[in-house]
């Protein structure tokens, strides 16, 4: 019988930042629909750690694997970020203000007929609470809100890896009680993977069924 491969392993991942080793020999397995944590303070290496999950950089060292397949080896991005089955929530929600709600959700359907995306849009709008918001661009959106856009951008596609970055800062604590519940909703109803980025222990023991620490380039067990 065939093994059913890891969602995300990562071994001896290296990068580099001028003279400094931000990652330093990390590893990292994650299961299908598991969630982990990865704590750390500003500054250890979290984000850089989601670029290069998201193939949005090269590792200087080690490999990345997505469902089995090399995504990414020292110096090269095997596999484009748009084939590699990952949303990806950054710290600013980093929303398009060229483009609407709707559209920026649209933008991470694929493969689908324009009714079908039409139609995704007005379902992942409601999942997040934003129905008949579509049309208003991010200028017109609270941080709240735009948090919602974001979640519902990432999750619009179908991915098998959710990466989250930090994405609840600046949020008024009853607007991140919200958004804690929201997300753990969301991925219940999907099941992805989630590698979930934060400094604060109470969202990392709210989502995630795993927790580790990035000290010193490396990730450590935290429970």
């Amino acid at each position: 019988m065939t093994a059913i491969p890891d969602r995300l392993r990562v071994r001896d991942l290296v990068r580099r930042r001028d003279a400094r080793i931000v990652l330093d020999g990390l590893a990292l397995d994650v299961a299908p629909a598991e969630r982990v944590a990865v704590l750390g303070p500003s500054g250890s290496g979290k984000t850089t750690l989601l670029r290069l999950l998201a193939g949005l950089d090269a590792p200087d060292g080690g490999v990345i694997e997505i469902d089995g397949q090399v995504a990414s080896t020292a110096g090269r991005v095997r596999l484009a970020p748009h084939r590699r089955g990952v949303g990806m929530v950054f710290q600013s929600a980093a929303l398009w203000p060229h483009m609407t709600a709707a559209q920026n959700i649209g933008f991470a359907v694929h493969g689908r007929s324009a009714p079908e995306t039409r139609a995704r849009i007005v379902e992942m709008l409601a999942r997040v609470g934003l129905e008949g918001m579509g049309e208003r661009y991010p200028d017109q959106l609270s941080g709240g809100e735009a948090r919602r856009v974001a979640l519902a951008r990432a999750l619009a596609g179908d991915p098998r890896l959710l990466l989250m970055d930090e994405p609840l800062t600046s949020l008024d604590p009853a607007l991140r009680a919200d958004m804690l519940d929201l997300i753990d909703r969301m991925l219940a109803a999907c099941r992805a993977s989630l590698v979930y980025v934060t400094h604060l222990a109470d969202e990392a023991d709210r989502l995630a069924g795993r927790v580790v620490e990035l000290d010193a380039g490396r990730l450590r067990p935290v429970r």
